[in-house]
């Protein structure tokens, strides 16, 4: 593997659509590529490297991208007891990696859309969005930790104008939300959704991510789930939403 700098593998990630494939390691891609936390950086088979404190991560940058090799040659440098590794895929999982745990990654454009029962929250939703965050021992662990996290930051979020946040009212209740995390340098967007355990399978997924993809033109928005959620992927391509590759994990 050829050693490079962190500014030229930020140039190389932001050089292509690598980056709307990309949602599980912001903290990587975005943040530590300003320079502020030095990593080990590599480009290896169209694959670039990156190994922060304890993980590796491989991420392929075209459909050229040799994973398979970018991953054996990755392992010849990895303590294989401590350290784990995560690859983002491009388009096309390799056989090798079908039975791998991860997420599908999505991605659209804006397309514009209307629907009277979505607005944006605000400060004075917060009783209601409490409500529509409670969950049972049924919820799954990625509902939990959206609805805990929404909750925690509510006033973060609503505060921040990189966040959009739309909210689904039926009869005056919140039913679910959809947020918009903006990438404006980058024209791109990631987004979260949660809808009420109790309220799933009536269409209101679809509504939400339809209304948060009309929000900001010119921005491409990337959708994540996991592999196994057959709900969330049919919800996706009915929004428009095409796959671009997988996140998972080695």
């Amino acid at each position: 593997m050829k050693r490079i700098s962190i500014n030229e593998a930020r140039e190389i990630f932001l050089s292509t659509d690598a980056k709307y494939i990309s949602q599980e390691q912001s903290q990587i891609y975005y943040d530590n590529f300003s320079g502020e936390i030095a990593l080990d950086t590599y480009i290896t088979s169209g694959c670039l490297v990156v190994k922060s404190d304890f993980n590796w991560h491989i991420h392929a940058i075209s459909v050229d991208s040799n994973i398979s090799y970018a991953i054996q040659k990755t392992k010849e440098l990895m303590d294989l007891d401590t350290q784990k590794l995560m690859v983002l895929t491009w388009d096309e999982i390799p056989d090798e990696l079908n039975d791998k745990m991860g997420a599908y990654k999505f991605v659209r454009g804006y397309l514009p859309y209307s629907d009277q029962s979505v607005r944006e929250l605000t400060i004075d939703d917060y009783e209601q969005v409490k409500k529509c965050c409670s969950y049972d021992a049924m919820d799954n662990q990625i509902g939990k930790n959206l609805s805990n996290e929404f909750l925690t930051y509510y006033n973060d979020f609503i505060n921040d104008v990189n966040v959009i946040n739309l909210g689904l009212f039926i009869d005056n209740n919140l039913v679910g939300f959809v947020q918009s995390f903006l990438y404006k340098e980058l024209d791109l967007s990631t987004v979260n959704i949660y809808v009420n355990r109790v309220q799933r399978k009536k269409g209101y997924a679809k509504r939400l991510l339809s209304a948060i993809c009309a929000t900001s033109e010119n921005m491409m928005y990337c959708y994540s789930c996991v592999k196994n959620n057959s709900a969330s992927i049919n919800t996706a391509k009915s929004c428009g939403f095409q796959f671009k590759g997988a996140y998972l994990v080695i």
